[in-house]
């Protein structure tokens, strides 16, 4: 019998430790700590990641998982949005030229082009890592086609109106008809380094009745030949990588959406155990077929969930948040915290429904009453670190109100006068060197605390109310608010405003939580549209100094919670929603990691 060494050429070690780098996949250790053979085990798996700006179906992407563009889809209409993703979360790019849905896409991040479409069937345009340019149309305008290669030599295939079996080469500037596909086919993908050497799989042959096809054909320049059929029949699917290395992953089956993954090696797919989280159709996929994305689509309803595929000896953990105990009681929106604070040291007081004087502690565990704040109030400002808080304003039902109300560890105690009575006040920096910015009926007002008393700042450019703010008096963000419907911001430098980067398209930051400092802010949750006339929001977005970026969702999409701690390390706090329900869930966020696949060996 042949022994492990002749078969793989190398020993089996000999370690006093599990290996904390990647070794290659199979190879097998003695632990002398634990007495156990052990092994570097391989995984495939789907895990969340950072929600897209804008939900949509009928996307299209291309680039790789590190590196990814989302170009157009639908919400309730086309969008023309465009999103990069840089393995960790969104940032909002130039939208396209011409808004569009149900098109195809190819090439890299910084190389692109998108093709065809409702919107503009014979459309196409070029992306240079900045910009959108219009460059030659289609000779056969369609939507709902298969898209693939890079942005020199990409290839167009079926679609629709009718069931189309054209299809069409790119070569950077121009179109030219090729052989027609052998089946015709609307919502098929495609997957290809270039024009000449693509593959072409899945959609649908005729409707109605719509009748999923598995088929599979490929391409070198000049003909199509049958490959293996898709182990599920599908359309409005994803796919990406190279005519012998492809992944398809999601899609319309029949009947219902698929969640199933399936890889093709130039012959045949074989299905993955990894299955998406959420099955859905209309998606955007980019990648390789060890390391893809999946952005968007339906489930219904519209989607802008995003899931990372590994093919890895590597465990990937997502940034997520998770449960942590309930704020006791119902008194649970509305109400303010210590921003500055941290995840296992927070505070929250007052808020609805109704209005409460209730304060509570977090140690990291469980939650405990502190003495009242001195108001029976909601919407007041909050921020300093726990045990040295700050409350600003707030709003009791009948008045506004100017309090300033500072807590020490075991009692609150009245502080320097706001200037105005006022609700809904921003408020960031400590309980000794405080900042606020905007509040009331879209005030453009900021001022400085020192511990005592206040001074007026140079005023804001845009009033904002129900807005957020976070960092020092010398260095300050202000976010969004409930009259900025593109998300605007600004930055302070002690001395005068300056605009930032808008907050993530779709949300506008009213009604958010917000914390870290003008280069490192975040806000979580938020109303989607002024007025919270389209709901909350529920996915955290952090702030570089320059442009904000999506993160990980909340468990409990909600407005006006509390927040304490940095980007990578925070606790949000009761909120209103989902719905109309006040809501007293905490949950806690944790930076994504990574972890090696050990398992130990036994005899069976």
């Amino acid at each position: 019998m042949a022994t492990y060494r002749e078969i793989h050429g190398k020993p089996i070690k000999s370690l006093s430790t599990d290996p904390s780098v990647s070794t290659d996949e199979g190879q097998i250790w003695y632990n002398t700590t634990s007495n156990t053979f052990k092994s570097m085990v391989g995984l495939e798996a789907w895990s969340s990641a950072a929600a897209l700006n804008v939900a949509r179906e009928g996307t299209t992407g291309f680039g790789l998982q590190t590196a990814a563009l989302c170009a157009g889809g639908e919400t309730t209409v086309a969008v023309g949005t465009t999103d990069e993703y840089n393995g960790t979360g969104w940032v909002a790019k130039t939208a396209m030229n011409t808004a569009n849905r149900a098109l195809a896409g190819a090439g890299i991040v910084t190389a692109g082009v998108v093709f065809g479409g409702f919107a503009s069937a014979t459309n196409t345009e070029e992306w240079d890592g900045s910009a959108w340019t219009a460059s030659g149309t289609l000779n056969e305008g369609r939507n709902s086609l298969a898209g693939l290669g890079v942005q020199t030599s990409a290839l167009a295939a079926g679609g629709q109106p009718g069931v189309k079996d054209n299809a069409e080469s790119y070569n950077g500037s121009t179109w030219t008809a090729e052989t027609a596909l052998s089946t015709a086919r609307v919502g098929a993908a495609g997957g290809g380094a270039s024009d000449t050497a693509a593959v072409v799989f899945g959609g649908y042959t005729s409707s109605p009745p719509t009748v999923p096809t598995g088929a599979t054909e490929e391409w070198d320049g000049s003909s199509w030949t049958a490959g293996g059929a898709l182990n599920t029949a599908r359309y409005a699917l994803a796919g990406t990588g190279t005519l012998t290395a492809t992944l398809a992953f999601s899609g319309q089956a029949a009947p219902g959406r698929s969640d199933s993954t399936e890889s093709y090696d130039g012959s045949s797919w074989t299905t993955s155990p990894a299955t998406l989280a959420t099955a859905r159709s209309g998606l955007g996929g980019a990648g390789t077929t060890s390391a893809a994305l999946a952005f968007g689509g339906t489930t219904p309803p519209i989607s802008y969930l995003t899931e990372e595929f590994n093919k890895s000896v590597t465990v990937y953990t997502g940034a997520a948040y998770s449960s942590v105990a309930n704020m006791p009681g119902a008194r649970a929106a509305e109400g303010a915290g210590s921003k500055n604070g941290t995840k296992t040291a927070a505070m929250n007081w007052c808020g609805g429904p109704g209005f409460s004087n209730t304060s509570v502690e977090f140690n990291g565990t469980s939650w405990s009453a502190t003495p009242n704040y001195p108001e029976t109030a909601r919407h007041v400002g909050g921020t300093g670190v726990e045990p040295a808080a700050l409350g600003v304003g707030g709003f009791t039902g009948p008045a506004n109100l100017n309090t300033v109300a500072e807590y020490d560890g075991s009692s609150w105690t009245g502080g320097g006068a706001y200037p105005v009575s006022q609700y809904s006040v921003a408020t960031a920096g400590t309980q000794t060197a405080a900042i606020t910015a905007g509040g009331g009926s879209n005030t453009t007002t900021s001022n400085d605390y020192d511990g005592s008393s206040w001074t007026a700042n140079p005023s804001m450019s845009s009033g904002r109310s129900f807005a957020g703010n976070a960092g020092t008096q010398t260095a300050t963000i202000a976010m969004g608010g409930s009259n900025q419907p593109a998300g605007e911001c600004e930055e302070f430098d002690g001395s005068s405003w300056t605009s930032g980067g808008n907050l993530a398209s779709g949300y506008v930051g009213e009604s958010t939580a917000t914390g870290g400092t003008q280069t490192a802010g975040m806000m979580c949750g938020a109303n989607a549209a002024p007025g919270g006339a389209a709901g909350s929001a529920g996915y955290l977005q952090t702030y570089d100094g320059t442009s904000w970026i999506t993160d990980a969702s909340l468990g409990e999409p909600r407005s006006n919670a509390a927040v304490s701690g940095t980007t990578n390390s925070n606790l949000a706090a009761g909120g209103y929603g989902p719905g109309a329900a006040y809501n007293n869930a905490a949950e806690e966020y944790n930076v994504g990691s990574t972890a090696l696949n050990v398992k130990t060996l036994t005899q069976s």
